[in-house]
């Protein structure tokens, strides 16, 4: 992993965190140390309060890259992303403008970034493919499940679904 600079860059984030715990072995646990460590373990040493818990937050940043990557997007304005989030139950629920929760993605995980004004993306197109990926591997119903890799089966040659094709199948060992 140390030989492509995003994932050495993220070890090295890994490390600087949490100096005595062992570095990942393999990409998709170092996608999953890296987002727990951004949406949980950095803003409370930061002594910031997440609007949405880590698990909520992970589940919103699913559903956001799915969707993208069944649309064939990398970037997505942010009249949709919000519109998007207003039917969301968790922010809903908790009561959250989706305005307030986008901008605390942005300023303290960094998962979502604005490189252009108004168009919101994932800092690199392997966390939209781990985040896509995480979320079709969830076991559920049998249906839903195969459901789910029928719909990797089926755009396993498409460009945008190749990182979520390989962290995918990752997940399924």
């Amino acid at each position: 992993m140390a030989q492509n600079p995003l994932l050495l860059n993220m070890l090295v984030t890994f490390h600087r965190f949490a100096p005595s715990a062992e570095l990942p072995r393999q990409r998709l646990e170092l996608y999953r140390g890296i987002s727990k460590l951004q949406l949980d373990d950095r803003p409370k040493a930061r002594l910031i309060t997440m609007l949405l818990s880590y698990r909520k937050n992970m589940v919103l940043l699913q559903k956001i890259a799915m969707g993208m990557v069944q649309s064939n997007r990398f970037t997505l304005p942010k009249a949709a992303l919000l519109a998007f989030l207003e039917k969301q139950p968790h922010l809903q629920r908790e009561d959250i403008a989706p305005a307030a929760w986008l901008q605390q993605i942005v300023d303290v995980s960094e998962l979502l970034v604005e490189r252009e004004p108004g168009e919101y993306e994932f800092p690199h197109a392997t966390f939209q493919g781990f985040f896509a990926a995480s979320l079709l591997a969830q076991p559920e119903d049998l249906e839903t499940i195969q459901k789910h890799a029928g719909l990797v089966l089926q755009n396993w040659n498409e460009a945008i679904w190749r990182e979520t094709v390989l962290l995918y199948t990752a997940q399924l060992t």
